[in-house]
């Protein structure tokens, strides 16, 4: 089951609650470490457990550099048991101005390992109009034992595990991994997009794969391609949705008459057979953004996925994913369910 957790929403439930403490009672504030949080970051369910991380700067009400990430952890996504903190910048690191948002998952071997952007602030002189404030850097963590039900210790690997944007780019940033793909019994490979824009031109997303998480990366190209002004300069915190579809024995009428098999939610049953040799089904999904700041609402788009690539040309216009004005950086988890 896909869920969202935007805003660290949970789902309700009668829950005991202590009297004249106004704090959230279906929603996971954290009390410590105190300090601004936003971004929900790498919602993961291990071995029975769901762990939620958030970005966190402790002692302070507002945001600046030195963002790490909060952990906290719950066996019903209701009451939530705080964790220590899971990552924060390391001195002379690629991360030491800040662990910023990212993704989790489980490797081959069934360690939880952490994505995540690391960033160093760039000097007044290496500033750029319409570039990021930062030097940017995808990095990974792994759960120092991955048998410890709360996951209390993570410790960093070195080095980037994905090579820098190709030379001339001209990004207006490169940050926030999420997991597209994982590896099946139909193809061996890892995909991973970051969210990125093109400066004066669109926003959008570089995808990557490899077939160990850990090292190996090659460069696939741009999620999807568009000059439409109205897919904003950056997208941050971009996720992907696969969508219920129609069972394959389900039919739908053409524009002929004729009744047309659907699978993954595709018309005829089309699959689509790419450059690794494996022949994969192309699903329908939902691809949401935050675009360039806070303070735009995320967008959603629905279409076609496959192997590194969405269809924009023929995906759905763009919905809200809220009619409010503080919703920002949902994030997503798939549970056993």
């Amino acid at each position: 089951m896909a869920a969202l957790l935007a805003s660290f929403a949970a789902p309700l439930a009668r829950v005991a609650v202590e009297p004249r403490v106004a704090r959230p009672i279906f929603h996971l504030a954290p009390t410590a470490p105190r300090g601004w949080i936003n971004d929900p970051n790498g919602p993961l369910l291990h071995n029975g457990t769901y762990h939620l991380f958030w970005q966190n700067v402790p002692n302070s009400s507002e945001w600046s550099w030195g963002l790490g990430w909060g952990h906290a952890t719950s066996k019903d996504l209701v009451q939530w048991q705080p964790q220590p903190v899971a990552l924060e910048p390391s001195p002379g690191g690629l991360d030491r101005h800040g662990c910023f948002s990212g993704c989790a998952t489980v490797d081959v071997n069934g360690v939880p390992t952490i994505l995540y952007t690391g960033v160093i602030r760039k000097a007044p002189e290496e500033m750029e109009p319409g570039g990021s404030h930062q030097h940017e850097a995808q990095l990974l963590a792994v759960a120092a034992d991955p048998d410890d039900p709360e996951l209390k210790e993570w410790v960093k690997l070195p080095g980037q595990f994905l090579p820098q944007p190709p030379a001339g780019m001209h990004l207006t940033g490169w940050r926030d991994p999420f997991i597209l793909q994982t590896p099946t019994a139909g193809s061996p490979w890892w995909y991973v997009m970051v969210g990125a824009g093109l400066k004066d031109k669109c926003g959008t997303a570089l995808v990557y794969r490899s077939k160990d998480l850990k090292q190996g990366w090659e460069y696939v190209g741009p999620l999807c391609e568009s000059g439409d002004a109205d897919m904003h300069t950056m997208w941050e915190c971009p996720i992907m949705a696969q969508l219920s579809s129609k069972p394959p024995t389900s039919a739908a009428a053409t524009s002929n008459g004729h009744a047309a098999s659907h699978v993954n939610g595709h018309a005829n049953g089309h699959s689509a057979l790419h450059s690794d040799g494996c022949s994969q089904p192309i699903g329908r999904h939902m691809l949401c953004v935050s675009p360039d700041y806070c303070v735009n609402v995320p967008l959603c788009y629905l279409g076609s996925y496959a192997a590194g690539r969405f269809d924009m040309a023929a995906a759905s216009s763009p919905q809200r994913l809220d009619l409010g004005d503080i919703l920002y950086a949902p994030n997503m988890l798939t549970d056993d369910q």
